[in-house]
């Protein structure tokens, strides 16, 4: 079985070709909407912030932008990315994704400009400004990991191949075709750049290499400085011992080589330290205050197998790649060991985040940085079989995988995949599924925290809705005897009862001091019907005194499907609420019965807890 499509690299109409269809393909998978106005989402609002902050605000203090984000999206926002340092509001994202999109902004607001569009830096010129960088960026990265993958003189067609593998058949097509405001493609991009120019150093020693490899590193930093890590693959890069050692000795002895390189990266990154000052006065913060790593306890089963994010679930090609370090084994035991301690590194280092799922997110994106070497992994697979027939195969389990990964991208895109609380029994039960019935199917569960809980709770209340209790909205209650989970009575629900088993709170002191608020909700449910709790909410809200909502958020009652009913579940969910802001502020829970369906609620329990700094 023989492919190649390399004429296509001489063939630009083709190229444009295949993009509109890809981007058709997208706006297919976001049920013809027309054109996307949320681009920009997720995390990927913090790495953009820097752009709209100094070019339209003139400001650092990212307060401004905190307010016009508030205003954009759901009351249940609470700019997490944005933190107060003193007086000043701060990015806790760097600054690079942004530098390399600067381009790509500056032509939005010269043709928003031109056409009448809002010069706010979210209208639509803004938002596509993001979606093309996204792309150029992506193809950048396609195009140097094609230069690396040649210095090792791999066939043409087994490059293509490879190339086609990894955008289609990895999450990188949804981080650049979907959401490319999130970092990664930049990341992957400048990864494959400075790959390609250290592995020429080591080919063809000079300085224009070292000067592109130092160009590329210092982005790759300025983006997420943990990015820092590809410098564990150079060893590998050397392909030997000797040559390591060689240009090394070379690199350090040359004063001008050593300088332009040093001056390079630190230009760069200068421009981080220059943010840093501006805003706080220092050139070195820790932005991501409140996180951290966990390296005495790594989640590495979890980060390559659990069901929720892991690796080779969600992308299965990268498991495939491995393979190739056998057949790299029985080339060069020096390579084997260089490439297999770097991805040991590799592991370990992301495996260690406290969040070590990455939050809502299509698979383990964190390794989309990364791609390029396991692009070379596949190169080095696909280049040492000999067998037509054992490479025909590869080829169709790897061609499987592929389109497995693109009906994922669809249904992660369609919600049929969930963010955050995906496991075993959803992901099989929504295999290759694609009907509409299948959309926001599962429910969420508790968010996680890098802080520690106090365990002394600053408010608590329960209802098992026996007598009547204060605070307490009821607007139905039942005597069902036996069928209670305690006592005779429960909150009912049913068609007449849409809204029920709520408590209104008045803020206190305690929740005022308070600069991290925990609730934890517990209560049993009793479904009288297939499925009746499945679209029930437990709403949260919180109002000023004049009844102006400033914070709402909604929780599934139900997280799965039920097999039966008419017995007694548990329902526990813990988030974080903001700030509260004044003293007179009135917090309320409830349920909302949005299918009007019959189910029974007992032993309700809230607590409020305080997060350690």
């Amino acid at each position: 079985m023989s492919f190649n499509i390399n004429g296509l690299k001489n063939k630009p109409s083709v190229i444009i070709i295949i993009l509109i269809l890809i981007y058709t393909i997208t706006l297919v998978s976001l049920d013809f909407k027309g054109f996307r106005d949320n681009i920009i989402s997720g995390d990927g609002r913090g790495y953009y912030a820097y752009l709209p902050a100094i070019f339209i605000h003139k400001t650092l203090d990212f307060t401004k932008i905190y307010e016009i984000e508030k205003e954009k999206y759901s009351l249940s926002y609470q700019g997490h990315y944005f933190i107060d340092h003193g007086d000043t509001k701060t990015n806790k994202y760097y600054a690079g994704t942004a530098v390399l999109l600067l381009p790509f902004f500056l032509l939005a607001y010269f043709l928003s400009f031109l056409f009448g569009y809002d010069l706010d830096g979210y209208s639509l010129l803004f938002q596509y400004a993001v979606f093309f960088g996204g792309i150029f960026y992506g193809l950048l990265g396609l195009y140097f990991s094609k230069k690396l993958l040649s210095l090792y003189t791999l066939p043409k067609n087994i490059i293509s191949i490879i190339l086609i593998l990894i955008l289609f058949g990895t999450n990188l097509f949804y981080y650049t075709f979907v959401n490319p405001s999130f970092s990664h493609v930049y990341s992957f991009s400048m990864i494959a750049v400075f790959l390609y120019f250290t592995k020429k150093t080591f080919i063809n020693y000079g300085i224009k290499n070292i000067f592109w490899a130092s160009v590329a590193l210092g982005f790759t930093i300025l983006i997420r400085p943990t990015n820092l890590i590809i410098l564990f693959i150079i060893p590998f890069l050397a392909s030997d011992f000797q040559s390591l050692k060689q240009t090394i000795k070379r690199f350090f002895k040359f004063k001008k080589e050593f300088f332009i390189s040093l001056l390079s990266v630190f230009l760069i990154i200068c421009i981080q330290f220059l943010i840093n000052i501006i805003q706080t006065g220092k050139p070195l913060i820790w932005s991501y205050s409140g996180e951290g790593f966990n390296f005495f306890e790594p989640e590495i089963t979890n980060m390559l197998l659990s069901y929720r994010k892991g690796l080779f679930i969600y992308t299965p090609l990268i498991f495939i790649s491995l393979f190739g370090l056998i057949p790299l084994f029985r080339q060069s035991k020096y390579r084997f060991a260089t490439l297999s301690i770097f991805l040991i590194i590799l592991v370990y280092f992301i495996s260690s985040w406290w969040n070590w799922f990455y939050g809502d997110s299509f698979g383990m994106r964190a390794f989309i940085d990364f791609y390029p070497v396991f692009a070379m992994l596949l190169g080095i697979l696909f280049a040492s079989i000999r067998f037509r027939i054992i490479k025909s195969i590869l080829i169709i389990v790897c061609t499987a995988f592929l389109f497995l990964n693109l009906i994922q991208n669809y249904q992660y895109t369609h919600k049929i995949i969930h963010p955050d609380a995906m496991n075993k029994e959803k992901y099989w039960f929504v295999f290759l599924k694609t009907g509409n019935e299948y959309k926001n199917i599962f429910g969420g569960i508790d968010e996680e925290s890098y802080k520690r809980i106090k365990e002394i709770p600053l408010a608590g209340y329960f209802n098992d809705f026996e007598e009547e209790n204060d605070n307490w909205i009821l607007n139905s209650i039942n005597n069902v005897g036996d069928t209670a989970y305690s006592g005779t009575k429960v909150a009912n629900f049913d068609i007449l009862t849409e809204y029920n088993a709520g408590i209104k709170i008045n803020s206190d002191s305690s929740l005022i001091k308070a600069k991290n608020v925990f609730i934890k909700v517990n209560l049993k449910k009793y479904d009288l019907e297939k499925d009746a709790s499945l679209k029930a909410l437990l709403v949260v809200e919180i109002k000023f005194k004049n009844g102006r909502r400033y914070f709402y958020k909604t929780f599934r009652l139900a997280d799965f499907p039920q097999e039966d009913y008419k017995k007694w579940e548990d329902f526990e969910i813990s988030f974080q609420l903001p700030k509260i802001l004044t003293p007179d502020d009135i917090i309320t829970l409830f349920i909302w019965n949005t299918d009007k369906k019959m189910f029974y609620v007992d032993d309700m329990k809230i607590e409020f807890f305080e997060l350690s700094e």
